[in-house]
């Protein structure tokens, strides 16, 4: 069993990582100053989850099983890897998606 701190690390961790992969849908961007900083932020939330599973890894009694679903967060975490398979994913269903 995970210790309860790590699995406490691990929740804010998702949660970090869901307002990361869909921080362009809550807040929209007029100027191109204010979109670039916003376009930075999702690494800066990403680094930030990441950092809590790793405090939850040197906490937690399994960390192999912390570690797992730290590699399965990341690229949700980061925003962009995540949106990058999604829409190779709905392209390769047959959706028309951004790509020629």
């Amino acid at each position: 069993m995970i210790a309860r701190p790590a699995v406490w690390l691990l929740v804010a961790a998702t949660v970090l990582s869901a307002v990361s992969l869909f921080f362009q849908a809550i807040v929209g961007a007029r100027r191109l100053i204010t979109e670039t900083f916003l376009g930075y932020l999702p690494i800066l939330l990403g680094c930030i989850s990441m950092w809590l599973c790793w405090r939850a890894h040197q906490k937690a009694r399994r960390k192999t099983l912390v570690l797992c679903y730290s590699i399965l967060l990341a690229p949700f975490a980061f925003s962009y890897p995540a949106w990058i398979a999604f829409l190779y994913v709905w392209y390769r269903s047959g959706g028309g998606g951004p790509f020629p």
